[in-house]
């Protein structure tokens, strides 16, 4: 019995939605272009840009490699950083029976590039843009550059949250520390930067949060007290007649 009550507490503890769920590798059949304000997927200019399937598992699973999508251009004016959206961008992933939207662009969250970073250490562009979404990362071989991203995902039978992680690598020899990534934004450079670019996207459940307890009316306290008062006179009573 008290088996059967665990479980239906648990289940009653959260309600879960289990559907769409997995994770879900892509990457870019174009470049991706990065300025201070915008990120454009290529083909540029065309406010979607192309990718493809590489991985899937679990829901994932049914979209072979090679399967072809579409993803949204992203300005820094429609979708801050570091600020969930009032309204979602959707589609923003678009794909054979599947459709992610974006509710949240992190932040970096490193320390500033103005002092370069040693090997296998990271620091945030924040003296070009203070809000950056960008966590950039000096290797052996040259800067990988992250991204990090959140909202929901649907399909037939449901919908999931997922956390995603777009990252580019730039190893030419005038992009591979972060300092010369970066002169780009400068006085002489062009103001963005090109790069291959793949994503990973993890999905999970929706997880509704157990409902807020019960406080009870105030005629339910004074109740409860008033019971409470009456089991103890009965019990004083009890004591008197046994001393008696």
């Amino acid at each position: 019995m008290k088996y059967a009550l665990l479980t239906t507490a648990l289940l009653c503890a959260s309600t879960v939605y289990a559907v769409p769920i997995g994770t879900l590798d892509v990457a870019g059949s174009g470049n991706v272009r990065i300025s201070a304000t915008a990120i454009d997927f290529g083909p540029f200019g065309g406010g979607t840009g192309d990718f493809f399937v590489t991985s899937g598992t679990v829901a994932f699973a049914s979209l072979t490699p090679g399967t072809e999508g579409e993803i949204t251009d992203l300005d820094i004016a429609t979708a801050p950083p570091g600020v969930t959206l009032g309204t979602p961008i959707t589609p923003f992933i678009s794909l054979p029976n599947f459709t992610f939207d974006l509710r949240k662009i992190n932040l970096g969250g490193g320390a500033s590039c103005a002092v370069a970073p040693a090997v296998g250490y990271s620091c945030s562009p924040i003296e070009i843009v203070a809000n950056t979404p960008f966590l950039l990362t000096q290797t052996n071989t040259g800067v990988t550059v992250s991204l990090s991203f959140s909202g929901n995902v649907t399909d037939a039978t449901g919908a999931a949250s997922y956390e995603g992680l777009f990252t580019l690598n730039f190893t030419p020899a005038n992009q591979d520390t972060v300092p010369e990534l970066l002169s780009a934004f400068g006085p002489n450079g062009p103001g963005y930067v090109d790069s291959s670019w793949s994503a990973q996207f993890t999905a999970t459940p929706i997880t509704a949060p157990p409902p807020p307890p019960v406080i009870p009316e105030p005629a339910t306290w004074l109740t409860m007290a008033g019971a409470l008062l009456f089991l103890g006179g009965g019990k004083l009573a009890q004591k008197f007649r046994l001393q008696s």
